[in-house]
């Protein structure tokens, strides 16, 4: 399969290879590189991997590039300058040559990487985005934090102020001065009220105008995707048996894996003996995620694993359940889930740029921590669930789908008295006041909606950490009076 070779490489370059590059210095006079910086849109939707940029930068007399699907520049080694050949310097293969083509205007309006394989031999165009105005915007420090309203971008949110949407200022500036001296990884807060984005905030050098990895936040999306998939008949039913959908698993079936369903794997309640949170990435050799990518198939590892709890009967955090989902929608569908992703959820949104990693080292998406979004793109989705999946006046996923997501099918941490339903999760407010509908991510990754305060709050921070339990505390405890 294109896609197989596609996602492995591609996984290959943006994460093993790429991080043995070495820095280059020229040791003579400097090159400028004026006509290469800018920003360039990589599209390969059609490679079922998503749009994301290639932002070309100066550093200390060096030719940077930040892919979006990496989590760190490289710089570029010089080929031939002259013709605005380069490389980035690999150990396998000898580096990835680029090329950038120059127009009439002296500006270079493309960057072609020659890797001689699909998802590696791309060409990027140059972009102009007005979204790129939040870089300056947000570009300058500030000692001490004072409230700016957020700014308003030509067909983008429209933005209000604090004040105007009943949000206590003194309780907010009070937030952000707890939030600077505790939580230093946090990079970005929004917040949307009445259909207005009255807050925003990029912290620690977070770049407002890219992608942000979203981890386990990608579950509850990959919900929303296969209530659509039921909607349009890809799927049949929540109660049908995925044995129906894996006939390439089939030998892996029998007893009372034969009764696990959609419904359970939505509820992460299919009953597989499986380890995650007790030991997460912490402990490799027995954490079975980790184990799971790192075996020849990740299906098969998990669907090796005994039933050890009646189907339907006990939540058991499982990463591989949204893994699976994702896969039959893209093999009901004949579409790549990116590509359903876009025409059913992003472009409908007015989401441009999504990236959606697979999983490691095959042709398989990861559903369950693999999209990247802007922060601004990923308060459009949590708008999306506030207004039970209705935008700007059609629905994009069925009220009822909406709801059922939200219900509290199992209860997951009785002294908090959290709930989830489908990949998305309950709890009340300090005060039991408010109901939280949130889906969220390792680190703190979080898309918060409150109903009856009409509020969408956005989170995003370092995705390795173990810091998400106390992001959520410093919002509930800090943030939600104020609100």
């Amino acid at each position: 399969m294109a896609r197989a070779k596609t996602v492995s490489l591609l996984a290959t370059v943006t994460g093993a290879i790429l991080l043995t590059l070495i820095s280059y210095a020229s040791g003579g006079a400097k090159q400028s590189y004026r006509a290469l910086i800018g920003s360039y849109e990589i599209n390969q939707r059609d490679l079922g991997i998503g749009i994301y940029l290639a932002d070309v930068f100066e550093e200390d007399g060096n030719l940077k590039i930040f892919l979006e699907t990496t989590d760190a520049p490289y710089t570029l080694e010089p080929v031939d300058e002259k013709q605005h050949e380069y490389k980035i310097p690999t150990r396998a293969q000898g580096g990835l040559p680029i090329k950038f083509t120059i127009d009439e205007s002296g500006l270079a309006r493309e960057l072609h990487v020659m890797g001689g394989t699909p998802g590696l031999d791309f060409k990027a165009t140059r972009v102009d985005d007005p979204v790129f105005k939040l870089r300056d915007y947000h570009a300058h420090t500030r000692d001490r934090y004072t409230y700016r309203k957020p700014l308003e971008i030509p067909g983008d949110w429209e933005t209000g102020t604090l004040t105007e949407a009943g949000i206590d200022t003194a309780g907010i500036n009070a937030f952000m001065g707890k939030l600077l001296e505790e939580h230093p990884y946090v990079e970005s807060i929004l917040i949307v009220r009445n259909g207005k984005l009255v807050f925003e905030e990029y912290l620690n050098g977070w770049d407002p105008a890219r992608i942000h990895r979203l981890q386990s936040v990608t579950k509850g999306f990959t919900s929303t995707l296969v209530g659509i998939a039921i909607e349009q008949g890809f799927i049949g039913s929540l109660d049908d048996p995925i044995r129906d959908y894996l006939p390439d698993y089939a030998e892996f079936f029998g007893g009372k894996k034969d009764s696990v369903t959609i419904r359970h794997l939505l509820t992460m309640s299919a009953g597989f003996k499986w380890n995650e949170t007790e030991t997460y990435y912490a402990d490799p050799k027995r954490c079975d995620p980790h184990l799971a990518e790192a075996s020849d198939d990740y299906f098969k590892y998990l669907l090796e694993r005994p039933v050890i709890e009646e189907p339907g009967t006990v939540y058991r955090y499982n990463s591989g359940y949204p893994n699976i989902l994702g896969y039959i929608i893209e093999q009901q569908s004949g579409m790549e889930l990116v590509e359903f992703a876009y025409r059913n959820v992003f472009e409908p949104l007015g989401i441009r740029r999504a990236y959606l990693m697979g999983i490691r080292g095959e042709n398989k998406p990861s559903c369950a921590g693999g999209l990247k979004l802007m922060s601004r793109d990923l308060a459009r989705y949590g708008y999306l669930y506030l207004k039970e999946g209705a935008w700007e006046g059609r629905q994009l996923v069925s009220a009822e789908w909406v709801r059922e997501s939200l219900m509290d099918h199992f209860v997951t941490n009785v002294d908090m008295n959290v709930s989830h339903g489908y990949c998305w999760g309950h709890v009340k407010s300090l005060d039991g006041q408010h109901d939280i509908f949130f889906a969220s991510g390792t680190g703190g990754q979080y898309v918060i909606v409150i109903p009856d305060l009409d509020t969408v709050v956005i989170t995003t921070a370092v995705f390795r950490t173990d810091k998400g339990d106390a992001v959520a505390m410093l919002l509930l405890e800090s943030l939600l009076p104020a609100l």
